[in-house]
């Protein structure tokens, strides 16, 4: 799955309807988590030789302590896949007919499954009107490939897709492997999640998640929310139209997850500073510049200058208090004279 499906036949030309990822020789940071203050994590995508850790750099100079975990050596992905009725009314392929859309996704799927590398440990989640976990996580491919072939479309309209990503961002959160993503593939419709979309983006954000989006185009195609699960979880966002497209862009996830890394560190920066970043591999180059969560340093002095005018004019009110005292005192005797 975000796996490296890499056979020739797979690297397709593709027409990607998505941000472009980091091309040869580059360097992208994908996303920057500061919710974790001072632990900062940092999503990076190289475009060098795969297995090579870019360094990181806070406002010009070297991270201490930085931990570098490549996201395409041993991951736990969760397969969502949606199965609702919306997914039945256009064919993804010329030849197709109704219902094409889901078989044909799953068809794929299973192939992505079946070519994933042997450490990595996948679980099904799929989701119309309800979400179900159809499959733990395994890395044996047999759960999964059972899991996808017993889905067919729901007959009750409606669907959960927030909710089935919350889910999936908890299985995640409990699991152990250090890298973690969420293929999700939809046509973007929801209608009935208790969830929002915000909510599944700050519980895949929670899980330290990506969200790669392979969006199928349907009757009710909705791009947006795919759009932004994908660029707000540090994903990528795939347009599949044809069944052998859905197989190259598979390809293409597992070759960018073989190239991206998630980068940490503890920063000696305050709260609400702003800290510049520079990720660096050979002579490519990355920067993002992201504000810390707080008040910054001028914020929390900004007090100080008001409590010592006040403490001024107490002690100035004090010391012109003993000065006149004597002489108001000898005004009130002589009125009393």
């Amino acid at each position: 799955m975000l796996f490296r499906f890499l056979g020739p036949y797979l690297l397709v030309a593709l027409s990607l309807a998505a941000p472009s990822v980091a091309v040869a020789g580059g360097i992208t940071i994908r996303r920057v988590d500061t919710s974790g203050y001072p632990l900062i994590r940092v999503t990076v995508v190289t475009g060098a030789t795969a297995g090579v850790a870019p360094t990181l750099s806070e406002n010009g100079q070297a991270v201490a302590g930085l931990q570098a975990v490549n996201l395409g050596r041993e991951q736990s992905i969760v397969l969502a896949l949606k199965y609702a009725q919306s997914m039945s009314n256009i064919p993804l392929g010329p030849q197709g007919s109704a219902g094409r859309p889901i078989a044909n996704a799953i068809k794929a799927t299973q192939a992505f499954v079946d070519s994933k590398p042997g450490p990595d440990q996948v679980a099904v989640i799929a989701f119309a009107s309800e979400a179900l976990k159809l499959a733990d996580f395994s890395s044996a491919t047999t759960d999964a490939d059972t899991a996808l072939g017993s889905i067919a479309i729901d007959p009750v309209y409606g669907t959960v897709e927030y909710d089935a990503l919350v889910l999936a961002a908890h299985e995640l959160r409990s699991h152990g492997l250090p890298g973690r993503s969420i293929v999700l593939v939809s046509d973007g419709l929801d209608t009935r999640s208790k969830a929002t979309l915000a909510e599944a983006i700050r519980a895949a954000r929670a899980a330290r998640a990506a969200i790669y989006v392979v969006a199928i185009r349907s009757g009710a195609f909705a791009p947006r929310p795919l759009l932004a699960l994908a660029r707000r979880t540090g994903g990528s966002y795939y347009l599949a139209p044809s069944l052998d497209k859905l197989k190259g862009i598979y390809g293409q996830i597992g070759a960018e997850l073989a190239h991206t890394w998630q980068l940490q560190y503890a920063t000696a920066a305050r709260p609400g500073d702003l800290i510049r970043l520079q990720a660096r591999l050979g002579h490519a180059t990355g920067t993002f510049s992201e504000r810390l969560p707080g008040q910054p340093r001028s914020s929390s002095g900004s007090n100080t200058p008001v409590l010592l005018v006040v403490l001024g004019c107490v002690v100035g009110a004090g010391v012109l208090g003993l000065i006149l005292a004597p002489k108001a005192a000898y005004w009130l005797r002589r009125r009393r004279w």
